[in-house]
């Protein structure tokens, strides 16, 4: 059982998986968490995703944070992304006493860009 700052709030969601389907754009699939660390009802979920440097392991900037308000969702897919980089990602389930506590992380790099076309200006 958790407990934080004086509450119960749910354990971790199960089975987090996380896809690149293109150079800006991952899938984050998910389990809820078990039925015994439910602890409430589940309103929805946080999913936070951090860009990962260059050494594969510090953490850089702030996570972005994404709020699933559906407690039945157990996918999402994060846009505008940059290519060609690392993410951690992290899930947690939120119930009325708050988010509970985050999945482990896991790491997806998204694959390189398509150079985009040259403006080009005929004279």
């Amino acid at each position: 059982m958790t407990m934080f700052a004086g509450l119960i709030v749910p354990g971790e969601p199960q089975n987090v998986s996380v896809e690149a389907l293109n150079s800006t754009t991952i899938s984050i699939r998910w389990d809820p968490p078990n039925q015994n660390e439910k602890h409430g009802v589940i309103r929805g979920y946080q999913i936070h995703v951090q860009e990962i440097g260059e050494d594969g392991d510090s953490l850089l900037n702030q996570p972005i944070r994404f709020d699933v308000l559906d407690g039945s969702a157990r996918s999402y897919n994060v846009t505008d992304l940059q290519p060609d980089t690392k993410y951690a990602v992290q899930v947690a389930a939120l119930t009325r006493k708050g988010d509970g506590l985050r999945s482990k992380k896991v790491n997806v790099k998204t694959p390189g860009g398509v150079p985009s076309r040259p403006d080009l200006t005929l004279k």
